[in-house]
């Protein structure tokens, strides 16, 4: 859902009485009269009504009293200006690029003040993904219960309909830390589904998925499944410009083969991985001393 339709929902369902008081605190930081507040689109005793609690604002009228105040929508709506939200956006972005980078506890630190920020704002959207990090710092700092639960919560809510894959992987890896291996092939299975379904093979949370169910497969026991999976992973990765997906997907490979006791192809795809996975991290830092040396370079 986007804001703009967030908004119009919320503008008719929040609380006349908080939407009321909003209205005329920004009336009267502004020293207008409900009279000015409301020319020419509403009456003064239309206005005193409002800002009472006894009537809800339509939208248009609602557009019309925050241009008239000098604020917006949002800040009448959600308690919060759009610059402000914008700024929490890019807050949990930059949580999600520390998750990505391994900086699991400072992700979810950040997820969390963004959370306390919003306090009692309706932000659906951007508190499910803040609870999305939050869930899967949990789940790297052992504690896949907790995870569970949060990504649970998030799928049977519909939330985050874009990262489906990534919570499904998710919830596979943390039912397969718990121990409950038919509750993680389940998960497993419908996001596959998911992939058969809308066509998305090949894409780096398919290929994650599928690794996450080699997993389970070989933790049950199944050694022809695992490896199945594995090989599976290796052909779409290999279609893939990303060394470290082909990597972790060795790396998979490797753990199926060795508990076959295929020791040496075992050991084959276990220099591969390292292999990719020492070029992958070569590259970060070199693009990472770039951007230092940029920094300190003035320019000419």
């Amino acid at each position: 859902m986007s804001l703009d339709q967030h908004l119009r929902l919320l503008s008719r369902t929040i609380d006349p009485i908080v939407l009321g008081s909003r209205i005329r605190n920004a009336r009267l930081v502004r020293g207008l009269t409900q009279a000015e507040l409301g020319d020419p689109a509403a009456s003064s005793a239309y206005i005193c009504r409002i800002e009472a609690g006894q009537r809800r604002p339509g939208v248009e009228l609602l557009q019309h009293i925050a241009t008239r105040a000098e604020t917006t929508v949002e800040a009448l709506v959600l308690g919060i200006d759009r610059d402000r939200l914008d700024e929490l956006s890019l807050a949990l972005s930059r949580a999600d690029l520390l998750l990505a980078s391994g900086r699991t506890t400072a992700a979810s630190a950040m997820a969390s003040r963004v959370v306390d920020e919003f306090g009692e704002t309706p932000l659906t959207d951007l508190t499910d993904e803040a609870d999305r990090i939050r869930a899967m710092a949990m789940l790297d700092a052992g504690r896949p219960a907790a995870a569970a639960r949060t990504l649970q919560r998030l799928l049977d809510s519909g939330a985050l309909a874009g990262r489906s894959l990534q919570l499904r992987t998710a919830l596979c890896r943390a039912y397969l830390a718990q121990g409950e291996l038919e509750q993680a092939v389940k998960v497993g299975e419908l996001g596959l589904d998911l992939v058969e379904q809308y066509g998305l093979h090949g894409l780096p949370e398919s290929i994650e998925l599928v690794l996450a169910l080699a997993d389970v497969q070989l933790a049950l026991g199944d050694q022809a499944e695992a490896r199945s999976l594995c090989l599976q992973a290796l052909d779409a990765a290999g279609n893939l410009d990303d060394g470290a997906r082909l990597g972790t997907a060795y790396w998979h490979a490797s753990a199926t083969e060795t508990r076959r006791g295929a020791t040496e192809l075992a050991r084959r795809h276990a220099e591969r991985a390292l292999g990719l996975l020492e070029l992958d991290r070569f590259h970060s830092n070199v693009a990472s001393l770039r951007e230092r040396v940029n920094e300190y370079t003035p320019a000419l």
